[in-house]
């Protein structure tokens, strides 16, 4: 019955500190852990004799504990370091697309420049401006000689007729015109990011393109993270190729459609990478992190006041701020015990011990919301004291019993032959 009740004692136990002993470490993973932390801090100081700037700061561990518990109170902010890598990738990816889109707008700019002086690419676009004003002025003498007469009226006399078609076929060729010179002026003085697809719809309006297909490729690229990428490759592939089959551009034509082309690509992909960010952003904005960075000011301001170290503090919160945690009340005061000494619990521990710590917290709050589990880990914790009954009850088994046979209760023949023989065997 006392196994029994001890049984019962230890699983009750077990269920009710199964966070304490579901992330309890096991011998092997005990040593490798005090290895590892080994290995890390030895390696901070051997780089400390050669380089003056660490790789790391080291935290008390009483600071780390504390803001990881207050940190567990709040469980949208455990997305943040995630969502704060996703958005360090986002911005990894701006910067290799912005580059590649630095290159194109230098060799961009050659090219313009080229058109600005060389004769063959000052035809390119001159031809419009001087096109623009020979319009203007037919459009000026065709409503110079239209009929003075209402234009309802005018409509049903044939030559007022004539005249009247020809102002609205002139205003449109001058509206048409104007907008090609316009788009020109864009691109040649750098006012504004024409399209390839715009620029040839204002120039070359008896040409009609289908750029339909290559722009719903660009419209893919939403998830691209890689100026290699090769729905990229295929794109620049396509750029080249669509100047190639209209036989009528001139090389200028030819080479500036390409660049458009090209533009169009890197400005679609850092579009995509920005709108991503702002995703990502929303997310983080979503998950509290404005209350948290308030909190991280508060407990920093706190912590501040009246230690002799300033400078070590602001490293402690800097290198906190990188994990995302949540800064509790009692953090100053850890702050102002931990300042001065390095002992016990204000022992100064690296990210290997941090990760620990954190993988045990995150594993903590995954069992006390497990009930299935806790009950598993109070009946393994039984377990032992089950074993000792189960080899209890098998020596129990095992041992022989001597039969005692009282002298009252003999009555047979045989009992009798067996007490004399005792008797003859006591006498002898």
């Amino acid at each position: 019955m006392f196994l029994w009740g001890l049984v019962a004692a230890m699983t009750i136990h077990g269920f009710l500190h199964a966070d304490d002993y579901g992330t309890a470490s096991t011998v092997l993973g005990g040593v490798s852990l005090t290895m590892s932390i080994w290995k890390e801090s030895l390696s901070e100081a051997t780089r400390s004799l050669f380089w003056t700037q660490p790789r790391y700061v080291g935290i008390p561990r009483a600071l780390v504990v504390a803001a990881l518990k207050e940190t567990a109170l709040h469980p949208g902010i455990h997305t943040i370091p995630d969502l704060q890598r996703a958005l360090q990738r986002h911005q990894y990816a701006w910067d290799l697309f912005r580059n590649e889109e630095v290159q194109w707008m230098l060799t961009h700019a050659d090219l313009v420049g080229g058109l600005l002086s060389d004769p063959e690419g000052q035809d390119v676009w001159v031809f419009w401006e001087a096109r623009l004003a020979d319009q203007r002025i037919h459009l000026i003498a065709a409503k110079e000689a239209a009929c003075p007469l209402p234009k309802q009226l005018a409509l049903k006399i044939t030559a007022c007729k004539q005249h009247e078609d020809a102002i609205d076929a002139y205003t449109a060729a001058v509206a048409h015109t104007s907008e090609a010179v316009e788009i020109w002026n864009k691109i040649l003085y750098y006012n504004d990011y024409i399209p390839a697809n715009v620029w040839w719809a204002a120039t070359h309006r008896r040409e009609p393109i289908a750029f339909e297909h290559f722009y719903l490729q660009l419209k893919h690229l939403h998830n691209v993270s890689d100026p290699g990428d090769a729905r990229v490759s295929h794109l620049i592939q396509d750029a080249d190729r669509y100047p190639s089959i209209i036989p009528s551009l001139t090389s200028w034509e030819h080479r500036l459609m390409k660049s458009l082309l090209l533009g169009d690509i890197w400005k679609s992909c850092l579009e995509h990478i920005r709108r991503r960010e702002n995703r990502v952003r929303d997310l983080m904005m979503a998950a509290g992190i404005q209350d948290m960075m308030n909190a991280h000011d508060r407990a920093l301001n706190a912590s501040m006041r009246s230690v002799k170290d300033p400078k070590l503090v602001q490293d402690w919160f800097g290198e906190m701020a990188g994990y995302a945690w949540w800064m509790g009340d009692d953090i100053p005061n850890i702050v102002r015990r931990c300042v001065g000494q390095e002992g016990g619990d204000c022992a100064r521990i690296g990210p290997t011990e941090i990760a620990s710590l954190s993988a045990q917290m995150v594993e903590k709050r995954r069992i006390v919301g497990d009930w299935f589990r806790r009950i598993f880990i109070g009946m393994w914790n039984g377990l032992p004291v089950v074993l000792l009954l189960f080899v209890m009850e098998l020596i129990i088994i095992c041992i022989p019993r001597r039969r005692v046979v009282s002298f009252s209760s003999v009555g047979g023949p045989m009992d009798q032959a067996l007490i004399k023989g005792d008797q003859a065997l006591i006498e002898n």
